[in-house]
């Protein structure tokens, strides 16, 4: 097992990544209490609750966001798991490889925790921005693509090996 390295820039959005977590986990102890027994736990399209549910349901979100830090942070660690196409690259550029999708991966790792905490502070704890939560969402997923299309791209560029030429 190789020696994961970590920049500044990996520790620092580890580090917002666990912030982001803490603070979700720390809001929901501090507004639980303050929540209504019954709340809204989805949203039909145009914004309107179309499920409610006990409040204990809230409990979830910083559960599930401690899951996915978790397989996250441990994905992080293994860089032999990663796959980057079918033709093997070299070894010099392997380590390029594997800190340009570290980075990628806490980028995720941060847009989630932040995009989780954000749905348990808008859409649980004031359910009527309606629109604006939705333009959020919108937003957020937008963020999420754009830091899979552009990580990915920019790896590509970083392994791909010069095509042998044939000479005539």
């Amino acid at each position: 097992m190789k020696r994961v390295i970590f920049t500044r820039l990996h520790k620092s959005l580890e580090l917002l990544a666990f912030l982001a977590l803490l603070a979700s986990i720390a809001g929901m102890l501090w507004r639980f209490s303050k929540l209504p027994d019954l709340i809204p736990v989805h949203y039909g399209t145009l914004g309107e609750p179309d499920r409610w549910g006990s409040k204990k349901e809230v409990i979830a979100i910083p559960c599930v966001m401690g899951i996915v830090y978790f397989l996250m942070t441990v994905v992080g660690f293994l860089p032999e798991l990663c796959n980057y196409g079918s033709k093997p690259i070299p070894e010099e550029k392997r380590g390029a490889a594997d800190s340009a999708t570290r980075t990628m991966l806490l980028s995720l790792k941060v847009l989630l925790m932040f995009g989780l905490a954000a749905f348990m502070t808008f859409g649980i704890g004031l359910p009527r921005l309606g629109a604006i939560f939705f333009g959020a969402i919108a937003l957020f997923l937008l963020a999420l693509a754009a830091v899979i299309v552009i990580g990915a791209l920019y790896i590509k560029r970083l392994v791909r090996t010069p095509s042998a030429r044939s000479e005539p």
